[in-house]
């Protein structure tokens, strides 16, 4: 059984930075999404300068974290970065990415890469009004013991990158969210809690875009089509009661229309366990068809006046059928604004829950953690930024 660590005093924070290149495909039939990014892990400076990592903390850091490298390097078989949702590897080197290793400024740096398919459990309940997550999962894990350093993630201001073309190829069918804060979330399941099984602790880090469906291909395609359909199927009531075979004759051909769109439909979305927006959509126009084929065979048996079943099919029954539709507008104006999954969680549970802090946030908290060996001899403190940022600092 494993168990869980809280982040203790000889926790390392590494600075994630995150560059997310483009998304170069995505395959809604079978969940699936290509992205091409590169991901960063950078330690603090340290506070003594020590040269050539000298200092018990730095010595402990760069033991760490060295073993990273490529096996071919020297690294050892027990540490490693691994995506846990790569489907489809566009390059087999990149199963185990090779991460590099870098030491300058005294600091540390690993660096990797990952470009491939993804899976993605997708939330289409709102289709095609819905927001998705495509998220890039990766697994950190090396040996640890009992009083051992372990690493913590935090993300800088400017962590999260996403390239002015990334999303080139989506640009027509979908959109990103106006906030930038919601384009790109980096975050840690159980982020106060590293897990630890057999002597290996593993962190899972997640990479996340959030993108929004440009709706109107499927509006202009597939609802308004079957909304003129049901609209169409009126026309059956100018018919006298008595002729019962035109009625039927004009209400079935709309019919069988609509099942038609049924099935470009059923295309559209992959085989899930609830129905989305449009599913619900094409099952009401179904059901107003139904009850129109209905009110003629009942005209028909019952000899009603023609004038005063035209009144009342038509205010009651497609009265009706207005106000359902501007039920489904309102809740398809809700859905496009309405946040992705991740988004949500974010928004329930910063500052407290699962989601990496802010890197700049986590100074005061570990601001004597970093390097207890150094600060027992020289006592100064020293801020938490990356290295170009604390350059930039002391310049000005």
């Amino acid at each position: 059984m494993g168990t869980h660590m809280e982040p203790d005093t000889n926790d390392v924070v590494m600075d994630v930075r995150v560059a997310f290149d483009s998304i170069m495909s995505l395959d809604l039939a079978n969940q699936q999404f290509g992205a091409d990014l590169w991901i960063s892990l950078t330690t603090p400076k340290c506070p003594t300068k020590c040269q050539s990592f000298k200092c018990g903390r730095c010595k402990q850091i760069k033991e760490l974290l060295e073993p990273f490298q490529k096996k071919a390097d020297g690294g050892r078989g027990d540490r490693w970065i691994a995506s846990q949702n790569m489907v489809d590897i566009e390059d087999a080197s990149l199963t185990h990415p090779a991460v590099s290793y870098k030491e300058s400024d005294d600091s540390f740096r690993l660096s990797w890469r990952f470009l491939g398919k993804f899976g993605e459990a997708w939330e289409l309940k709102n289709f095609p009004f819905d927001s998705q997550d495509f998220t890039v999962s990766m697994m950190i894990r090396y040996p640890y013991k009992d009083g051992s350093m372990k690493m913590r993630f935090a993300c800088g201001k400017n962590g999260k990158v996403i390239r002015p073309k990334a999303f080139t190829i989506l640009q027509n069918s979908w959109k990103s969210p106006k906030d930038e804060d919601d384009r790109l979330h980096v975050w840690e399941e159980d982020t106060e809690q590293s897990y630890v099984q057999d002597g290996v602790l593993r962190h899972t880090l997640n990479v996340t875009v959030q993108m929004g469906r440009t709706p109107w291909h499927y509006v202009s395609n597939i609802v308004f089509p079957l909304f003129l359909i049901v609209c169409m199927s009126a026309s059956s009531i100018v018919i006298p009661p008595e002729k019962l075979s035109d009625r039927l004759s004009a209400s079935l051909t709309l019919v069988l229309a609509a099942v038609a769109y049924k099935y470009v439909v059923a295309q559209m979305v992959p085989p899930i366990g609830y129905s989305t927006w449009l599913d619900h959509y094409v099952t009401m126009c179904f059901i107003f068809l139904f009850l129109v084929v209905l009110e003629n065979c009942v005209a028909a048996l019952c000899h009603s006046q023609h004038d005063q079943e035209m009144l009342l099919a038509g205010s009651i029954l497609f009265g009706c059928f207005g106000l359902c539709n501007i039920v489904f507008a309102i809740r398809a104006c809700w859905a496009m604004n309405h946040p992705s999954r991740i988004s949500r969680k974010i928004k329930k549970t910063q500052p407290v829950g699962r989601f990496l802090p802010c890197f700049n946030d986590v100074q005061s908290e570990a601001e004597r953690e970093f390097c207890g060996e150094c600060l027992d001899t020289c006592g100064r403190s020293y801020d938490l930024v990356p290295a170009e940022d604390s350059e930039s600092a002391s310049s000005s």
